[in-house]
């Protein structure tokens, strides 16, 4: 059972008196502080009423880079605060006049993407995958959509390109694995923007070693497989001291070894790539972790955000400046929306800029995650939404 709060604070009262007066000091002048915000948000909604019409940006960088800089001029303590006081205060009034713009522009770009997205789930009756039948890809497409057609491409990008080009209903590609971490070529592909994110599932990967009749440990020279898989088996590999081969597939790599014939040679991938290829299981589940997961995704070439949907999957560029993560990591934090993923990525042929990959758990029917996006469309130099689905 616990100690009730009341005994506690009574406690606390008899045992320090000078730190609660300290503490009943503190308390008030947060309530007067609390008031001057309050008549401070007030004036926010004046001050968009009054730029309402003039064409005027609710983010006027240059004015609050001025405010900030004022206090240069004034005592060290009080400038070290007093500068993230000022930032916040005013990224707050910012927030308040987004909030006010949004219901004033129901045409903004994304909530128009947003209101015509699909709002029924679109029929998928062929799905694209990278490999072969025996690759983890395929296990995932049929953990999907048992019932659909899974058509199979050599490449990542063929794949994708037979959802653009409208052959084949969705593409079902790895994102990232609990232990080799992302699929950077995938995240490329989803930096095009001409895909969306529908539904997410996890695969558990269970490696073996596998190679042709009478090969073993000891005759085993060269493993060869996809770069994760190869990754995700690093430990045992290393202390095997083989040579490693790279192949676009963990099932493109059983095929080779059976085309190879060779005791020399064996690869890593699923019980099912073994089978299909008449290869032997010589060392069953090599992962460096027991529990090895990788996240699979549904692409379609049009957004489908479903009601129940928890999870948007953004891209979003920022201006290479001091502060400016930070200041769009505040944005969620505002709003008590989580992360559950963040990622960069270089931005080809622009040295030191990145893009930022993000997951955020909201839901399409709060009204603070449509002023969060309002907010990033206005404040970032690129935003687009990939995905908002359940998760």
């Amino acid at each position: 059972m616990g100690v009730p709060m009341e005994y506690i604070m009574k406690r606390r009262k008899t045992m320090n008196p000078e730190l609660n007066n300290i503490r009943e000091s503190l308390n008030e002048i947060d309530d007067e502080m609390l008031s001057l915000l309050k008549k401070r948000q007030k004036l926010s909604e004046s001050i968009y009423r009054a730029k309402k019409g003039t064409l005027a940006p609710i983010y006027m960088l240059q004015q609050e880079n001025q405010k900030i800089a004022a206090l240069d001029d004034i005592d060290d303590d009080i400038r070290n605060v007093g500068k993230p006081f000022l930032k916040t205060v005013m990224r707050l009034s910012r927030e308040k006049q987004y909030h006010m713009a949004r219901k004033d522009d129901p045409y903004w770009k994304l909530g128009l993407q947003i209101l015509q997205s699909q709002k029924e789930r679109p029929s998928i009756l062929t799905i694209a995958t990278q490999g072969n039948t025996g690759s983890y890809s395929y296990k995932a497409a049929k953990n999907l959509h048992p019932d659909s057609a899974i058509i199979t491409f050599p490449t990542f990008e063929s794949a994708c390109t037979q959802v653009i080009e409208g052959n084949v209903d969705a593409a079902v590609l790895p994102l990232e694995n609990s232990t080799a971490g992302t699929v950077d070529e995938v995240y490329g592909l989803l930096d095009s923007n001409k895909l969306y994110i529908t539904e997410t599932t996890g695969i558990e990967i269970r490696h073996h070693l596998m190679g042709v009749k009478g090969s073993s440990l000891e005759s085993i020279e060269t493993v060869i497989s996809h770069p994760q898989a190869l990754a995700q088996c690093s430990s045992f590999i290393q202390s095997m001291g083989w040579k490693t081969e790279i192949s676009g597939n963990t099932a493109f790599a059983a095929k080779e070894v059976q085309k190879r014939n060779s005791l020399l040679m064996a690869a890593i991938g699923s019980e099912e790539a073994a089978r299909n290829n008449g290869l032997e299981l010589i060392m069953s589940e090599i992962s460096n972790v027991v529990h090895n997961q990788t996240r699979f995704v549904l692409l379609s070439a049009l957004p489908y955000i479903a009601e129940d949907a928890n999870t948007c999957s953004l891209v979003i560029r920022l201006a290479h400046e001091p502060g400016s993560l930070s200041a769009l990591l505040s944005l969620f934090s505002d709003r008590d929306i989580s992360l559950s993923r963040i990622l960069s990525r270089p931005v080809p042929k622009k040295p030191w800029e990145y893009t930022f990959h993000i997951d955020c758990n909201m839901s399409p029917t709060d009204e603070s995650a449509l002023d969060l996006l309002y907010q990033l469309e206005q404040e970032t130099l690129y935003m687009h939404i990939i995905g908002w689905y359940k998760e």
